[in-house]
């Protein structure tokens, strides 16, 4: 009966993933071109998210873990507040939406600077007894240091809030080393190590040194980044995570354009190079969607791993 129960499980994520559904978690966040960056807006085309579909609260995206916890999620409420910072710089009259989302993301700030999950007691999830996500921390800042650009916050009110929230990320709560290299956590869960989650981070992480002109750490954690790509790169394929987990079609175009950004960034081919590599495995989706299912149906966590890894 499990077996079956798995089967199904299996086909209903080759199916989902052949079939190209998207919802409001899995939109595509396309890079915005270099000559279209502006100081309001994020790095990513975030204007899908700016749409919230489900339940709200006085302005602010409800989330039910699990499909079941009523819950604010840290990161859909700051993705919904990145994306009607886009819905504004196209001329939309979403600026009280935005003080809301404002108002909420200031007053669940920790004193230690953390944004914390409020998972209840009993439930398994990554963020679970108040851990910290690296992810969060530098969305958070990301959004922040737009609200001055438009006008909703002081620059005094934003450094007294980023500041903690900076340091808290680069803690050993959201740190850890891979092959001796830091990595931004988005999770601290070990070995796990998601790639889209630390570049998240590094964002929030260069967003914050822009803004204070304190460079010091983003050139550090950029270019560990830059070493540890192979051991995300299956051939033409990206991993999630350091698990070995195949990535979904949506988690590979995001990788592609995330990577775009970090070249428009730094300049470094290295980002090119796997950005190219992983769009082209776009073109065999369908090959790499099937083992991504037989993969979560034998739950095989590391197939594969480090097949890409260079000396």
């Amino acid at each position: 009966m499990l077996f079956l129960k798995k089967i199904r499980y299996g086909f209903s994520i080759l199916k989902a993933e052949i079939s190209g559904k998207t919802d409001y978690w899995h939109l595509r966040e396309k890079a915005v071109e270099k000559k279209a960056l502006s100081p309001d807006i994020y790095y990513l085309d975030m204007k899908g998210k700016g749409f919230y579909e489900g339940e709200m609260e006085n302005g602010i995206p409800v989330f039910y873990l699990n499909g079941v916890h009523r819950t604010f999620f840290p990161i859909t409420v700051l993705n919904y507040g990145l994306g009607l910072l886009n819905r504004l710089h196209d001329g939309e009259a979403v600026r009280a939406d935005l003080q809301k989302v404002l108002d909420f993301v200031l007053s669940r700030q920790d004193k230690d600077g953390a944004w914390r999950f409020e998972v209840p007691q009993g439930v398994k999830h990554e963020m679970a007894e108040g851990k910290v996500s690296g992810m969060t921390q530098g969305l958070a800042i990301s959004f922040l240091i737009r609200c001055v650009h438009i006008g909703l916050l002081s620059e005094e009110d934003c450094l007294k809030s980023i500041h903690p929230a900076r340091t808290m990320m680069l803690s050993p709560l959201c740190t850890g080393t891979i092959d001796n290299e830091p990595f931004i956590e988005e999770f601290n869960v070990p070995g796990k190590s998601i790639l889209n989650g630390s570049m998240f981070a590094l964002l929030g992480l260069f967003d914050y040194e822009s803004f204070t002109g304190e460079y010091n750490e983003f050139a550090r954690f950029e270019s560990a980044l830059r070493k540890l790509l192979p051991r995300f790169s299956f051939g033409i394929w990206s991993y999630y995570d350091l698990y070995g987990s195949f990535c979904s079609r949506f988690y590979q175009q995001l990788h592609v354009d995330m990577l775009t950004v970090f070249y428009q960034l730094s300049g470094n081919h290295e980002y090119i190079h796997y950005q190219k590599r992983w769009r082209k495995g776009l073109k065999f989706a369908f090959f790499f969607i099937l083992l991504k299912a037989i993969q979560k149906l034998f739950q095989l966590r590391k197939w594969g791993m480090n097949a890409d890894r260079r000396n």
